[in-house]
Formats: C-alpha cells, sequence, structure tokens
C-alpha cells in the first residue's frame, strides 16, 4: 500500500511540476498581489475615507498596476443585487472604490446611474413580490379557516411569514427575480471592465 501511495504522489509532484513550468514571472507577482488587493478591498468596505490611490503608492510601480488590476477585479466580482440595507451599502462603497480607480469618469458616471437604477429596481421588485405573496397566502389561509366553519377575523391570527410553504414559495420567487436581473447586473459589469 506504501507504494502505491508514494506512486501517487510521484505523479501528482510530477503534474504539479509540468502545470508549473510555464508560470512566470509576472504570473507569480500577480498572484502576490492578490491577497493585498483583497484586504485592500477590506478596507474599503469598512473605512468611509479610505483612498485607494494614496494607500498603493506604498508600492512600487509594477505592483501598483497589479493591485489595482486585482482590486477592480475583485470589487467588479464584490458587485451583488442587494438583499438588504447593509447590501446596499456595500455595493456603494464599491461603486465609489471603482470610480476611484478609473481615469475615465465620464464614461463611468452613467453606468453607476444605470447601476444604482437597477438596483433600486431589484429591491422594489423584492418588496412588492414579497408583499403580494404574503397577501396571496393570507387569502389562502382565510379561505381554509372559512372551509372549516373558522371566522379569520375572529380565529387565531396566524402570520404568513412563519409558514414553511411562504418561506418556500418566497425562496422560489426571490429566485425567479434574481434570474431576472442578474443579467443586467453581469452586462454593467463587463461595461466597467471595458472602462479605462
Amino acid at each position: 500500500m506504501g507504494d502505491k501511495i508514494k506512486s501517487a504522489w510521484e505523479k501528482a509532484m510530477e503534474r504539479f511540476e509540468e502545470k508549473n513550468k510555464n508560470v512566470t514571472d509576472a504570473d507569480i507577482m500577480r498572484m502576490e498581489c492578490l491577497p493585498e488587493a483583497q484586504k485592500l478591498v477590506g478596507r474599503l468596505l469598512a473605512e468611509s475615507e479610505f483612498d485607494i490611490l494614496t494607500t498603493v503608492e506604498q508600492y512600487d510601480q509594477d505592483q501598483q498596476k497589479l493591485i489595482l488590476e486585482a482590486f477592480e477585479d475583485n470589487l467588479i466580482t464584490r458587485l451583488v443585487l442587494p438583499e438588504n440595507e447593509q447590501s446596499m451599502q456595500d455595493d456603494q462603497r464599491i461603486m465609489e472604490g471603482l470610480l476611484q480607480i478609473k481615469k475615465d469618469k465620464e464614461s463611468m458616471s452613467p453606468i453607476m446611474e444605470e447601476l444604482e437604477h437597477v438596483f433600486n429596481y431589484y429591491l422594489q421588485s423584492r418588496e412588492q413580490a414579497s408583499q403580494s405573496l404574503e397577501q396571496d397566502f393570507r387569502s389562502r389561509i382565510d379561505s381554509a379557516m372559512r372551509e372549516k366553519g373558522v371566522d379569520p377575523a375572529q380565529g387565531p391570527q396566524v402570520d404568513p411569514a412563519r409558514h414553511p410553504q411562504f418561506q418556500e414559495e418566497l425562496t422560489k420567487l426571490m429566485g425567479q427575480i434574481n434570474e431576472k436581473f442578474m443579467p443586467s447586473l453581469e452586462q454593467l459589469r463587463q461595461k466597467i471592465k471595458g472602462v479605462d
């Protein structure tokens, strides 16, 4: 059994070495800059006065470019459809960060406006769908109570949001809304990537 493990280990090492033959110094430097860019994104989200351009000046010229590229990629990936106020605030900070690093601010302005419109419309759609489902579910509960001979106004009050079937339907409905809005978000992410 020890021979099999050793030969499997050797084969894995051979594959690893083969894959890494073509890794350049630039690739290594890029990979080294990723964690730093992630830390800077964390600072952007946590610190209201964070300025990426001032912060990145502490690195050498080559690292600055790579960190800013990784920072931008990370921010674009973190742009998500907001599910609550906190995620909407995070999206706002991400958009501010993107505006800090983009040179062509004129081209970014309409994209940012469109993003805000998509986010606001998304939140409105979620809220309306949730309210509509709750009303529908309340009507179903009332009908079921009437069928049992209980007056809904006199009987026990049932909170539809606590019902497992309501939660299941709400999750399905929110998934459908996400599917509807994700192409717009992805299109805007691509537009952002295309701006200098």
